[in-house]
């Protein structure tokens, strides 16, 4: 592919973002991502932790997430990523279930969790997502690939990116997740 179709490809797949709530219900982009920052900003206020979570590619948007959550928002966000951390829980529990540990810690009613999946098959997103949602946290999920994909329908908001290319997918999350930052008030 060449570099103005790539561009051009994830032009393409912004504007065809998919966004639904819970219940299966569609939304617009606009109000995804007003109900997602709405979300956010109300972790904000009330001193919530937001903790986000992702593999590979989608670990360094959750990073990214976080980070700028703390640095522009004020938020209390974080991730899951130290070597060690994973290191340990992976070995003592399965990689499957690397995040279940510091959710079950971190995460409670009046906090969130931004799951990223390019694929939205990671198991231990999914355990990740499960765990935060049996804790009554909030749950937000950016996902790509088939619209079955199982993490699309465990957020209180979802995007997803209908696209199979890991890429592709994970340039428009990276989008996405500016985004939720930068539509702050705006969206």
């Amino acid at each position: 592919m060449i570099a103005s179709a790539y561009v051009q490809r994830v032009a393409a797949l912004l504007a065809d973002v998919r966004c639904s709530y819970a219940d299966d219900r569609k939304t617009s982009l606009d109000d995804a991502v007003r109900v997602a920052t709405d979300i956010l900003r109300d972790a904000r206020s009330r001193q919530a932790t937001v903790a986000c979570v992702g593999n590979g590619g989608s670990a360094t948007m959750a990073s990214h997430l976080a980070e700028d959550l703390v640095k522009l928002r004020n938020v209390r966000a974080m991730t899951f990523g130290d070597a060690g951390l994973l290191t340990c829980l992976g070995n003592d529990c399965g990689f499957g279930h690397v995040f279940d540990v510091p959710i079950r810690i971190f995460l409670g009613g009046a906090d969130v969790l931004v799951a990223i999946s390019s694929s939205g098959l990671s198991e231990n997103v999914l355990c990740a997502a499960r765990m935060a949602m049996d804790a009554d946290a909030t749950v937000i999920t950016l996902t790509g690939f088939g619209a079955e994909n199982p993490l699309r329908g465990m957020g209180d908001v979802n995007f997803h990116v209908p696209e199979r290319h890991y890429g592709l997918v994970e340039s428009t999350h990276a989008t996405l997740v500016h985004c939720l930052v930068d539509c702050w008030g705006n969206a």
